[in-house]
């Protein structure tokens, strides 16, 4: 057995002893709002107070209920967010833990994918109720990988398989368990993206950049998320142009955040019978148009 393999295994075993220990797990819900919700995603570390203090900035100036925040593995084994965490419930903010690695959705045993579900759901029993990370987001994205060259298809039966190994293992543990995933997924395999939606997840966030055409490019995504009973994050781009590869047709740095919201209001209005929800990606672009907003 690979020594990998053996301290995923000594792990889990770990997390399972704490549960037996203390009871039986206790739900990791999102915190329950009448109004919609709308995100944000924090790529950066949150170490003082003063990046603490760049999120409640642009809190006061946009609503934001949910915080997709990266998380080195090491800051939950010492259980870094906590206060941050608290700081943000208070706020009546959840927080999710996003993670992930191209790599990841290669291996189908999902070995990788399994220790982050057990770290999130070891972090939340050492912790208080209102520090608890409100679930996982995995963001993997093996599209990237010089495999997917190769043969996509065999790309999209390891993905699947190695979020589906995840996936019951969060489900093993109480853990809210959501997807990250462009928005043309199914064009290269509908079947297997259905499996995702239906086996892999309980929400599932769409990748949605391409302004041209929003609503119609997310129909497929939308109706099976309907059927399987999804709530769908619907994610805009705000990176400058240039970066990454983007256009003016993925984001909406030049365009401001009036156009985007009524983009947003114009997909509620198309999919009404989804539980549809919104996120902005991500914080750094946000403040800048933020800045230069009257």
């Amino acid at each position: 057995m690979a020594k990998g393999k053996r301290r995923l295994m000594v792990f889990i075993a770990g997390v399972v002893l704490v549960a037996a220990g203390l009871g039986i797990y206790t739900k990791m819900q999102l915190k329950q709002n009448k109004e919609p919700v709308n995100g944000l995603y924090n790529w950066n570390s949150v170490e003082t107070e003063e990046d603490l203090e760049n999120i409640f900035q642009v809190m006061e100036r946009v609503p934001i209920g949910e915080l997709y925040q990266y998380y080195r593995e090491e800051e939950l084994q010492e259980l870094g967010p906590r206060d941050m965490i608290t700081r943000l419930t208070e706020k009546k903010a959840a927080v999710w833990y996003v993670t992930g690695a191209p790599e990841w959705g290669i291996d189908e045993t999902g070995e990788e994918i399994r220790r982050a579900v057990s770290m999130a759901a070891l972090y939340n029993r050492m912790v208080p109720e209102d520090a608890r990370l409100a679930g996982i987001q995995l963001d993997v994205e093996p599209y990237l990988t010089d495999k997917w060259d190769e043969d996509k298809q065999e790309v999209m039966e390891l993905w699947y398989k190695a979020l589906r190994r995840g996936k019951t293992l969060a489900e093993m543990y109480d853990v809210p368990f959501m997807i990250c995933i462009p928005r043309w997924l199914d064009a290269v395999n509908k079947e297997i993206f259905e499996k995702m939606l239906r086996d892999c997840c309980d929400e599932v966030a769409i990748m949605n950049y391409d302004r041209r055409d929003e609503s119609e490019g997310i129909k497929p995504e939308m109706e099976l998320a309907h059927k399987y009973h999804r709530r769908v994050i619907c994610i805009s781009e705000l990176t400058q142009p240039g970066r990454h590869g983007l256009t003016e047709d993925n984001t909406y740095y030049h365009a401001g955040l009036k156009e985007l919201h009524e983009s947003w209001r114009k997909l509620t209005d198309d999919y009404p019978h989804n539980d549809l929800h919104f996120a902005y990606h991500h914080i750094e672009p946000l403040k800048e148009i933020l800045d230069r907003t009257p």
